[in-house]
């Protein structure tokens, strides 16, 4: 297999679950029958690594007094520069955050040396939509990580998107107390355990699912930071199908059509944003960032970030922060296009957000005729 393609062999993500997760997640849920190798595959993997998780188990039997300290969020739509953003502030001398490895391996910490070679293999050079660089070793999203510990993950959606309303209700708007209650446990417990392993060392995570998590997450960590990065809408629209189009089908055992991810797209987007906001304080160790501005001038972003937010290390830093940018090179960004249907409904649906942050169609970007 070709590392230049994003193109998974036929195993789930969920491979590095608890057996008794993965049958808590699948079991309820329609299964296609062209991906039951890989659910039977991955049922299989699963079992074989047992072993090398109950020493996890034992390794990391007690984390209940381990202390977040004040973990900094990064919050933002799909597709808005949030793993740009990310990516510079792992950069951060100390910093910790959930690498890709854990998000797929967090129950094979302690065997890492072990399953790191499997790992390498099944991680793509390049994240599918873009061109950015994937590594292992990189920083990734926590949710990812929490589908392999608890049923209470949003992003069991990329596996049922059909249940894609239905998770979200549940476990980001937290429709009963019970299900906050359980993700809030399950969740709490890969922070700490983060931590743990990273010696307790600055917490940087980036989860776009947590951007109407505010309440709940404040509540969890009373001296936590957050930073909400936005980008043009029409570009994220246009960015997030490409992505979803592109990604879903590796990850899912369920399909979608074009239409019904549009829809997906955007009503969460919509709900995300909606509750994203009537959930913001006036006082709240929060800072807004405009994606072009990141962008533009991304050490004078940080610079603003860190002094906002009262983070320590920006000065220590900053040669990490301009290496870190040198070596990532010219990028070459999509170009994108967009129809007079497409343009109609984000305008129909996404006004508000338009309107909010001042966005106009960008000069670049072509109308086609549907």
């Amino acid at each position: 297999m070709s590392k230049k393609e994003f193109s998974l062999p036929p195993l789930s993500p969920l491979i590095g679950s608890k057996l008794s997760n993965y049958i808590k997640i699948t079991s309820k849920e329609q299964i296609e029958t062209k991906y039951l190798l890989k659910y039977f595959l991955t049922g299989a993997i699963i079992s074989i690594l047992s072993p090398l998780r109950w020493y996890e188990d034992w390794k990391y039997r007690d984390t209940s007094q381990v202390k977040v300290n004040k973990p900094v969020f990064i919050l933002g739509h799909w597709r808005s520069g949030t793993t740009l953003l990310h990516n510079l502030l792992c950069q951060t001398e100390k910093a910790a955050f959930v690498s890709t490895y854990q998000t797929v391996f967090t129950n094979y910490m302690a065997s890492k040396p072990l399953m790191a070679p499997l790992m390498n293999w099944l991680t793509p050079e390049t994240r599918p939509s873009d061109n950015v660089k994937l590594h292992y070793t990189y920083p990734q999203e926590e949710e990812f990580a929490l589908s392999n510990i608890s049923e209470a993950s949003f992003y069991n959606f990329f596996y049922f998107p059909k249940k894609a309303s239905d998770f979200f209700e549940r476990y980001i708007s937290f429709s009963s107390e019970k299900d906050k209650a359980k993700w809030a446990k399950d969740y709490d417990g890969l922070l700490k355990k983060t931590s743990l392993i990273n010696h307790n060392q600055q917490l940087f995570i980036k989860n776009p699912a947590s951007t109407a998590r505010l309440d709940t997450l404040r509540s969890l960590y009373p001296d936590a930071r957050f930073i909400h990065i936005y980008r043009n809408p029409y570009t994220v629209f246009l960015s997030t199908m490409k992505f979803f189009k592109e990604l879903m089908p590796t990850l899912w055992f369920q399909e979608l059509t074009d239409e019904e991810i549009e829809k997906m797209v955007i009503q969460n987007y919509t709900k995300l944003m909606d509750s994203f906001y009537t959930q913001v304080k006036p006082d709240d160790r929060l800072i807004e960032i405009r994606f072009e501005e990141l962008e533009r001038s991304p050490i004078e972003s940080l610079v603003e970030i860190f002094d906002q937010l009262d983070i320590s290390g920006f000065k220590e830093s900053k040669s990490n922060f301009e290496k870190y940018l040198d070596q990532q090179g010219p990028y070459k960004k999509n170009k994108y296009s967009i129809s007079i249907r497409e343009k109609d409904l984000v305008e129909k649906h996404w006004a508000d957000y338009l309107q909010r942050w001042n966005y106009d169609l960008p000069d670049n970007m072509e109308i086609i005729k549907n």
